[in-house]
């Protein structure tokens, strides 16, 4: 089941996970004794319940162990019912169903402007109580798992859009690079490539005793002719944080802002097969410049 944690504050511990036996966490806040015992010997038989008499003890306990629903009474000295409320919904969306004696509907619409999911009033019904706290728990792990799965749709689909145009750029570059006839048109093309990709790059192409390289600005720097002279004895594919390289036999990219492996992995895994896509197809262009 998905839990929210507020920033900071830790998971419960394995000490307090739920009763296997149970069907889920149940906080009760009451400032009333008697009230806090009824509602718990009501709900235990079918939850793990905790307790808090006050708006603050409650706060304090839900940042400790999440609980998987907040029965909140109304009326309670310093902190009330509805600042709880309000404080929780800042941070998380467990089920919250107030407890009241009050019947008029302006404190019935107040209890949903907090943030409140649902309403029972005092005298409470067993049966009602367990009713709403179990459908109340339900609906929330049924949203919870569609907002996993929307965001799971959303990442395939970001996903298939950026592999799409990678592949454009791809297609592009063979449709034009294909009649090149000269080695520095062939070393602009891969660069219009990894533009497109939006990399930034530096490429060189070697033929026969020489090499043509290219880069976004222009003439190379010499610090960047000297990446280039080591570049290619770095192996097939070298990466060092931003900085990617990419050899084959003719055809040298070194790329500058590759994106980080760890906090992007999926882009910066299909734009690492890409490049090495495109300096294939370089090479086998190179081939067919020399001819």
């Amino acid at each position: 089941m998905l839990r929210f944690t507020p920033p900071g504050v830790s998971g419960a511990s394995s000490a307090d996970h739920d009763n296997p036996g149970k069907s889920g966490r149940i906080l009760v806040v009451d400032d009333d004794p008697l009230s806090r015992a009824t509602h718990r010997a009501i709900l235990a038989k079918q939850f793990d319940v905790l307790t808090a008499a006050s708006g603050s003890e409650a706060l304090n306990l839900c940042k400790q162990q999440l609980p998987d629903l907040v029965l909140l009474d109304v009326e309670m000295p310093e902190l009330d019912g509805y600042e709880t409320c309000r404080q929780l919904r800042q941070w998380t969306s467990v089920p919250i169903i107030f407890v009241t004696a009050h019947q008029s509907l302006e404190e019935h619409l107040k209890a949903y402007d907090a943030g409140g999911n649902n309403l029972a009033t005092k005298p409470v019904s067993s049966e009602i109580l367990l009713r709403k706290v179990s459908l109340a728990i339900a609906q929330h792990q049924a949203t919870s798992q569609l907002v996993e799965e929307k965001e799971a749709i959303e990442r395939m689909a970001r996903g298939f859009l950026s592999s799409a145009s990678q592949s454009g750029s791809l297609i592009n570059f063979m449709r034009e690079s294909i009649v090149c006839q000269d080695y520095e048109r062939l070393a602009r093309e891969i660069l219009r490539a990894t533009d497109d990709l939006g990399l930034q790059c530096i490429v060189q192409v070697r033929h026969n005793d020489d090499a043509t390289a290219v880069t976004h600005n222009g003439e190379l720097s010499p610090l960047e002719i000297s990446i280039l002279d080591n570049a290619a004895s770095m192996g097939r594919i070298f990466q060092f944080k931003q900085r990617l390289v990419v050899n084959y036999d003719r055809v040298s990219i070194v790329v500058k802002n590759m994106p980080d492996e760890i906090a992007e992995p999926v882009r910066s895994g299909s734009l690492r097969d890409s490049l090495t896509v495109l300096a294939e197809t370089a090479e086998t262009f190179a081939i067919n410049v020399d001819m």
